[in-house]
């Protein structure tokens, strides 16, 4: 049960229910919506915009609505309701009671899989028959999640009724750093290592921006093992190209590079997933945090150099699973254009604009990345039948059993001809197959 309490008012938000001296107050469901949303974002300035965008999603209704739904708030919590509920010009309105003092429920200590020779952290948290998989935006760690109230308050409703698995990708966070630059081939063998580490076969992927080129390179090559994508904030290609315009400019990628030499650990990468929020305090030390604690400086230009490389237009038409694409319309670090792009050329995607700025539109906003992940989930289990899957052919020339055995050790999906030939689902493994065959002097 989630009850607060601020002087002698208690807001019961399982029962929907405020009481003031004990005595329930009658409080329309808006009302009470706007009222919650305030109370459990205390301290800090909530725009009208976000208030519009939680309260009344997906319908169209003015600014008038949310002031009558304050004044009405303000009405329900008596001579108190103008001291706790403070208009700040222009900006919004802030809580000013206390945030109710609460100790939230540390995340679970990381577990480690391990691909190669690369560590990677990665938790578990939640039960349920189905396994959603959390693909992070560039160097956030999954440590940030456990640091910030909005943060929480996510995790907690994406690993309800499921088990919700985080990760770092490799180079990042509590997993390990590498010497050498990781190719998007490289980090998908890591998720499938995570998923291995987990004992989960099956999983609806969502990926965030820069982890959406991965998902869908994952869905495209090992489909089986994907029970459906979920994109927000994402590309097809990060840079700007010819057939391409919505990608980064030169200039972008340089003033990037420029504020990571100068002031990375200042928050302005993190903080950029809300643009609503650029103005918290509170908001801006986390994001401050979760920078730091992402990557150092060098890790993340490598990683940046990365990014810039990413390019998996190829793959769309050969991603066969079920496909939500989330994006803000205005969103302030990737034109909506790159959603439209993926929209059009995954089969069978659906595209979900979201109105506003920011460039994770679900913090403190889930019901629509909700209803997507839960439409994967009800999907009746896809038949018995060969899926169409991007493949990695290694000829060896020879029918040896040493042959055999190194392609099977290495994953080889399927051997054919005694071993001359073989299908990885990969180039990561099929390289690694064909290093060991070279050296064993069995290609």
């Amino acid at each position: 049960m989630t009850v607060h309490r601020f002087s002698d008012v208690e807001l019961d938000t399982d029962a929907g229910e405020l009481r003031v001296a004990g005595e329930p107050r009658a409080v329309q469901p808006q009302v009470l919506a706007v009222l919650t949303f305030l109370v459990e974002r205390a301290g800090r300035v909530v725009s009208k915009r976000e208030l519009l965008d939680e309260v009344w999603p997906e319908t169209h209704v003015t600014e008038s609505s949310v002031e009558r739904a304050v004044s009405l708030a303000r009405k329900a919590l008596g001579g108190r309701g103008a001291r706790l509920i403070v208009t700040v010009p222009k900006r919004g309105y802030r809580f000013s009671a206390p945030a109710p003092a609460s100790t939230p429920e540390p995340l679970p200590p990381p577990r480690y899989a391990k691909n190669g020779d690369v560590h990677l952290a990665y938790r578990v948290l939640g039960e349920g028959p189905s396994a959603l998989v959390v693909i992070n935006a560039w160097v956030f760690p999954m440590d940030a999640w456990g640091d910030d109230a909005d943060m929480r308050r996510h995790i907690a409703r994406l690993s309800a009724g499921r088990r919700l698995v985080l990760f770092d990708k490799r180079g990042t966070g509590l997993s390990d750093r590498v010497k050498r630059l990781p190719t998007l081939e490289q980090r998908m063998d890591d998720l499938r290592a995570v998923l291995d580490a987990a004992g989960i076969d099956e999983a609806t992927l969502l990926g965030y921006s820069e982890g959406v080129p991965l998902a869908l390179l994952f869905a495209a090559s090992l489909p089986a093992r994907t029970r459906g994508l979920v994109l927000v904030g994402g590309f097809a290609r990060m840079t700007a190209a010819p057939g391409y315009p919505w990608g980064w400019s030169r200039a972008q990628q340089d003033g990037l590079a420029g504020y990571i030499d100068r002031s990375w650990g200042a928050g302005r990468t993190v903080s950029a997933l809300s643009a609503t929020r650029a103005d918290d305090a509170d908001w801006v030390r986390w994001a401050s945090l979760a920078e730091r604690t992402g990557a150092s400086p060098g890790a993340a230009k490598d990683l940046l150099a990365m990014n810039c490389a990413i390019d998996v237009r190829s793959v769309l038409p050969a991603v066969r699973v079920p496909t939500a694409i989330l994006h803000s319309e205005g969103d302030s670090m990737f034109d909506i254009g790159n959603a439209r792009f993926l929209a059009e050329h995954v089969p069978g995607a659906r595209l979900i604009e979201v109105p506003g700025q920011d460039h994770l539109p679900v913090i403190g906003r889930e019901d629509t990345l909700l209803a997507a992940i839960r439409r994967h989930e009800m999907q009746p289990a896809r038949p018995d039948e060969a899926p169409s899957f991007l493949t990695t052919v290694v000829a060896t020339g020879s029918a040896h059993a040493e042959a055999t055995r190194i392609l099977d050790e290495e994953g080889a999906a399927r051997i054919w001809r005694g071993a001359q030939l073989a299908c990885f689902d990969g180039p990561v493994r099929a390289l690694a197959a064909a290093r060991r065959l070279a050296r064993a002097g069995a290609a």
